[in-house]
């Protein structure tokens, strides 16, 4: 995705993602339970425990919606904290593209995004301009 904004920043685009939330979310039963209990010492070793620039909660019942690169973008995270991200709009070889079931961090979710710009990129396919995007999914 990184080379991707660096081609939406050559060719104008300052705001590459836009976002609009839908659902704030929450954390399961069970991590508010052990914060209720343990309080800072469990925050404490959570976050000694999580990787650099990782986020240790997982969000529960989250939905966004917006745009990415000027096409439309969903993502949201379920009652089991699976990640879900459908991006694209359909047209001029685009397709849209879901993450694959059951991922578990953000990264695996938006790998699909990753995976279909390459594809783009390699294949001199157009990208949507700002005139073109009504905001909407096609499938």
């Amino acid at each position: 995705p990184a080379r991707g904004a660096k081609l939406a920043k050559r060719r104008g685009n300052r705001n590459c993602v836009e976002l609009e939330l839908e659902a704030l979310g929450g954390v399961s039963d069970e991590t508010l339970a052990k914060f209720a209990t343990y309080g800072d010492k469990v925050q404490k070793m959570m976050q000694k425990a999580t990787p650099r620039g990782a986020t240790p909660l997982t969000p529960i019942r989250y939905a966004a919606r917006g745009t990415l690169f000027n096409e439309p973008y969903r993502v949201s995270v379920d009652e089991q904290g699976v990640h879900r991200v459908v991006w694209g709009k359909e047209g001029e070889s685009r397709r849209v593209v879901r993450s694959k079931d059951g991922a578990r961090t953000p990264q695996e979710a938006v790998e699909c995004v990753h995976v279909e710009i390459l594809r783009r990129m390699n294949e001199n396919i157009a990208s949507v301009s700002d005139e073109s995007h009504d905001g909407t999914f096609e499938a």
